[in-house]
């Protein structure tokens, strides 16, 4: 019988085992006592341990997006709003897209063909395909002088004239522009009067003219007619006497005078003689 297959009959260790066992025996020993041999359980938590949730979305900031509970009041994806809100560069639009953003422009609001070109070149679309766009929109550019001038007309009072002249700012073409200003009825007899008078009251509650200066303003500037000029001076209330003093009050703030130079500088700026020395005399001349 081979004698290592055989069963130690007495009680005792081999040689072997018992090195073995003093081995674990003196290095359980020697860690008692020191805490420097960390356990497993207490370094590396098992995976069945729940890990800690951040106490606010702003610990977590860059991952963390709160969702609606109701979503019928957020407002509603529109996957046919036309994209051309964000610019583009290098003329890289299509011809179609030029022609649905000139149609979304207008409508917004009336224009000219020259400033809806200039409007689709800014969107980034090259100058022939916002021509196209602008030719194949359908507009009628002598109706949307008329919208156009419908809209300045709802804001502030125009003469025909002055109309016109701010319609060819606008990129209308002379012939668009004047249409435009009749269309809106500003060349009508007695709305151009009418309209002289509201531009004189507001003249009037603003600054201090001279009658003479109330005129040219509306006659020149404003592009009223004469008479309609003249009507205008004459019934928007002003007085002309306290215009007169707070001009020389007015030209006091910039400038020394004596009473013979204030007369003469408020003749030069169109008031009448008594108008002039009844001012120079109320402001202590």
């Amino acid at each position: 019988m081979n004698n290592y297959a055989q069963k130690p009959s007495h009680g005792l260790l081999s040689p072997l085992a018992a090195l073995c066992l003093a081995l674990c025996l003196l290095l359980a020993l020697s860690g008692c006592g020191s805490g420097s041999t960390p356990s497993v359980e207490e370094d590396y938590p098992t995976v069945t341990e729940e890990a800690p949730y951040p106490d606010s979305p702003d610990e977590y900031e860059d991952e963390y997006t709160e969702y609606p509970d109701d979503w019928s009041d957020t407002p509603a994806y529109e996957d046919d709003l036309f994209e051309t809100s964000e610019p583009r560069t290098g003329g890289t639009g299509t011809q179609e897209e030029a022609l649905d953003a000139a149609l979304e422009y207008l409508q917004a609001g009336p224009a000219s063909r020259t400033r809806l070109i200039e409007w689709l070149e800014n969107e980034g679309f090259s100058t022939e395909n916002a021509t196209y766009g602008a030719d194949s929109c359908g507009a009628d550019w002598m109706d949307q002088a008329r919208q156009t001038a419908e809209v300045y007309k709802s804001i502030s009072t125009y003469s025909g004239p002055k109309m016109a002249s701010q319609l060819e700012f606008d990129g209308f073409t002379p012939d668009e522009a004047a249409y435009g200003a009749d269309a809106a009825g500003l060349n009508d007899e007695a709305a151009s009067r009418e309209n002289a008078l509201s531009t004189a009251k507001a003249y009037v509650e603003h600054s201090y003219f001279s009658k003479q200066k109330m005129i040219e303003q509306l006659s020149g500037f404003d592009g009223y007619s004469q008479d309609d000029a003249i009507y205008a001076a004459d019934n928007c209330g002003a007085d002309w006497m306290k215009s007169a003093v707070e001009t020389a009050r007015t030209d006091l703030e910039y400038s020394e005078f004596t009473w013979d130079e204030m007369v003469e500088e408020l003749q030069n700026e169109g008031f009448t003689q008594e108008e002039a020395e009844y001012a120079a005399d109320e402001v202590g001349l």
